[in-house]
């Protein structure tokens, strides 16, 4: 009996190492292009202006189908991001637009290129249980292994200094986020350019829309945290919170922002 009851424990135990390795925190690697070194000063964005000049269509969806054809400059990026970071280099970003600019960058190029690599998918939430895309899948950035949680909860927490714009520049491959830009983010623009992505979320009408009383927003507006939304909306357009309306909050929409094909 006694062996029987070591051998259960013994069992157990075996189970839920297996499911702690395997469900580990960024236990699935992501694309590995090779590190590309940087000449300039601070950091290059051209390869990923190409890559959204080439990739986002003109109603703001995702032509993954194109990054799977033509890997070079998404890949390129990849290889940029891994072998530089504000950590590894902090002399090529002296402020913290520098920093958070490069962040937003490499959050939306891993996504582009986990999704890229997970085709065909219909949503990310079909590549892991549980949201594992964010957690479990892991990219390299200044060759340190990181997960897009990480980067959305403690790098870029540490340069944004709360700013609500942020949530809507961060584009989780889901058409509950606003369309990616067409160029990538910079130090001496940040400011404009995440004012053009509160711009591109507020007007999208999946995203906002007011039906009669009522001010619909997605439920990507309640991550920024803010007290008075009806008031962050109306600075953007103001027709939509005419009359103090109610707002209501529609379910995320985690369909792929794009197609494989």
């Amino acid at each position: 009996m006694r062996f029987l009851k070591t051998y259960g424990l013994f069992f157990a135990a075996l189970i839920i190492g297996t499911c702690l390795f395997l469900f580990r925190p960024g236990g699935i690697e992501g694309p590995r292009p090779a590190p590309v070194a940087s000449s300039d000063k601070g950091f290059d964005y051209s390869a990923f202006d190409q890559v959204l000049a080439q990739a986002v269509n003109p109603d703001g969806t995702v032509n993954y189908a194109q990054l799977r054809s033509d890997r070079t400059a998404l890949d390129r990026f990849l290889g940029q991001i891994r072998a530089v970071s504000p950590r590894n280099q902090p002399h090529r970003f002296h402020t913290s637009e520098a920093r958070l600019a490069y962040y937003l960058n490499a959050y939306n190029a891993f996504v582009l290129a986990g999704v890229r690599d997970a085709c065909p998918i219909d949503s990310v939430q079909q590549f892991a249980r549980f949201d594992g895309f964010f957690w479990r899948l892991s990219f390299l950035m200044g060759e340190e292994k990181v997960t897009l949680n990480q980067i959305a909860g403690e790098r870029i927490p540490e340069v944004s200094n709360s700013r609500p714009e942020v949530q809507f520049a961060l584009v989780r491959g889901a058409k509950g986020c606003a369309p990616l830009p067409t160029k990538a983010y910079r130090e001496e623009t940040l400011a404009a350019d995440l004012e053009a992505a509160v711009r591109r979320a507020v007007n999208h009408p999946q995203l906002a829309r007011l039906d009669g009383s009522q001010l619909h927003l997605s439920e990507l507006f309640r991550w920024t945290n803010l007290h008075d939304l009806p008031h962050f909306v109306g600075q953007y357009r103001p027709e939509l919170t005419t009359g103090n309306p109610e707002v209501i909050f529609d379910p995320f929409d985690w369909s792929l922002n794009g197609s494989c094909q």
